[in-house]
């Protein structure tokens, strides 16, 4: 509080000026010549109080719907509020469940939303994409040619069996999905 140049009273002790959570008092009397309006004669000591509370903070949430794009995705945003520990994954690029856990940056002046100070565990994701299935010819009928399925795409990859065939029959083959090592960015 700021007294300014209120010659009206004065300053006796207490805390004025604070930054922190908590409750303060300061103590006033009337300066000399004064006394408190509305007391008939009073100049005795005041006591005041005052208090700050915490700031509330929203709990960080996971960005829902993420879908494997070939790009790095953001799955929790970041603020100057909180930090994430150096174990937490906030961006990926692969399809996968990424783990998380965030403190409050300063516990003892904030909270969160719902008042709570413990550090924040949970998960968020990228799901995989869909990749629609190669659609084949039918009704292909024996003319003594040799007949194609072409069966290109970034999504698969031709594995083994027959593409290619002049004799009536049932062929087959295998398509594998182009996932990298460790992750499953595509599925069926």
């Amino acid at each position: 509080f700021d007294f300014g140049n209120n010659i009206a009273y004065e300053y006796v002790s207490g805390i004025t000026n604070a930054q922190d959570v908590g409750y303060y008092s300061f103590q006033v009397k009337p300066a000399e010549g004064f006394e408190w309006k509305g007391t008939e004669g009073s100049t005795d000591t005041l006591s005041n109080n005052w208090s700050i509370t915490p700031l509330k903070i929203a709990k960080p949430q996971p960005q829902l719907g993420l879908v494997y794009n070939g790009e790095e995705q953001v799955g929790l945003a970041t603020d100057s509020a909180y930090v994430f520990t150096s174990e937490s994954v906030i961006k990926a690029t692969n399809a996968g469940t990424y783990a998380y856990t965030v403190s409050l940056f300063d516990p003892v002046n904030t909270r969160w939303a719902d008042n709570s100070t413990a550090a924040i565990s949970g998960t968020w994701v990228i799901a995989p994409r869909a990749i629609e299935k190669p659609t084949l010819p039918s009704g292909l009928s024996y003319s003594g040619e040799n007949n194609f399925v072409t069966l290109v795409s970034e999504y698969y990859s031709f594995v083994e069996g027959t593409t290619n065939a002049v004799n009536a029959g049932a062929h087959s083959f295998t398509l594998a999905l182009n996932n990298p090592a460790g992750a499953t960015n595509y599925v069926w």
